[in-house]
């Protein structure tokens, strides 16, 4: 199943928004991550170089939001929701 026809409305109206109204960069996706540590051990990571305290930082539920609002991006969950 492609994307619903909908959603590429919503996606082309952010671009074309943004497009004439002057702005040269826009976020189109969001990828956080709340956790700093991985499960992977790979070679060449410097993750796994980090103390135990950084590794075990965390972000809470509100500082993703935020991060959320602050990105700007299209959220799939805001277009699913205005369904």
């Amino acid at each position: 199943m492609g994307v619903p026809l909908i959603q590429q409305y919503r996606m082309g109206k952010y671009i074309l928004g943004k497009k004439f109204s002057g702005v040269k960069k826009y976020p189109l996706v969001l990828m956080l991550e709340p956790l700093f540590r991985c499960n992977l051990a790979c070679a060449g990571c410097g993750k796994i170089d980090y103390p135990k305290e950084i590794l075990d930082k965390r972000l809470s539920y509100d500082e993703c939001m935020n991060a959320i609002d602050e990105c700007g991006a299209p959220s799939s969950l805001s277009l699913v929701e205005s369904h």
